[in-house]
């Protein structure tokens, strides 16, 4: 802490906007044995998740949803788009604070990276605080905060998960009565392995109890205005699939300007029937 202090001129905590992400990141990439070789990263790029994990950049940039506004007009190459892209690669591009072999993290590496110390922080899914590892080098030592903030401020993307009643079952009314009740008592998903639920209400039920330190940086996440869901349109795999996930990998390449992978990107989704 001393150390970060005198480099920086601030104290060491948990990072609150890019600036402070960078530079945390930047002074936890370290040779500790002095090989040659990088023993903790700053940080990871999950380029295996390039169709998701780059939009969130954008949210904290400011933009007012990803790809595509309230009313399902592209803005995928709006000013924020190319900020937030542009900072998502430049940990790898820029920096050097990630493993290098960036297309081959996804969700499952980078939390392997983490809970085997080789990365000082990661941005995850807030119920990975609740799964960390006893058997972990670093099980008693790990912290959860809310999402950093970009020019735009707190942003990330919600996870949905949906409950759905096939309208050819024979037993509709049994099955809305057990998704009644799965609402009603949705807080019991928070003590299950997984920890998760999907009511606000539910996780503070739990935010002030032990062992759920978690659940208020999450819970301030979750209410941060540049949190937003992705667009409602039907066919969202298809663009995520063949348009974001190429501008991801592509971008990380180093190779390829952000604007211009941004503009193929708006070429592509007018030839798919949007304005």
């Amino acid at each position: 802490m001393a150390a970060f202090e005198a480099e920086y001129g601030y104290p060491l905590a948990p990072p609150t906007t890019w600036q402070e992400f960078d530079d945390m990141a930047q002074f936890f990439t370290r040779d500790d044995d002095g090989d040659g070789e990088i023993d903790m990263y700053g940080t990871d790029v999950k380029g295996g998740v390039a169709d998701f994990e780059w939009m969130i950049a954008v949210l904290q940039a400011g933009s007012p949803g990803v790809v595509l506004d309230a009313d399902h007009n592209i803005i995928i190459d709006n000013e924020a788009h190319v900020e937030g892209l542009s900072y998502y690669i430049s940990h790898h591009c820029d920096m050097d604070v990630a493993p290098p072999n960036v297309n081959e993290v996804d969700w499952g590496v980078a939390e392997n990276l983490f809970y085997q110390s080789q990365t000082a922080m990661f941005r995850f899914w807030g119920h990975a605080y609740r799964l960390t590892r006893g058997d972990s080098p670093i099980a008693d030592l790990v912290g959860a905060a809310p999402m950093v903030a970009g020019p735009g401020g707190i942003g990330a993307i919600p996870g949905p998960w949906f409950n759905i009643v096939p309208k050819t079952s024979e037993n509709k009314e049994l099955a809305l009565q057990l998704v009644q009740y799965l609402y009603d008592h949705n807080a019991m998903g928070i003590e299950a392995p997984l920890g998760l639920a999907a009511r606000k209400s539910a996780y503070a039920q739990y935010a002030d109890v032990a062992g759920f330190e978690n659940l208020n940086p999450l819970l301030e996440t979750l209410d941060s205005p540049q949190t937003i869901g992705r667009p409602a349109v039907a066919d969202w795999q298809q663009i995520a699939d063949e348009i974001l996930g190429p501008i991801g990998s592509d971008a990380l390449t180093c190779e390829q300007d952000p604007a211009e992978l941004l503009a193929w990107g708006r070429e592509q989704l007018e030839a798919m029937g949007y304005e």
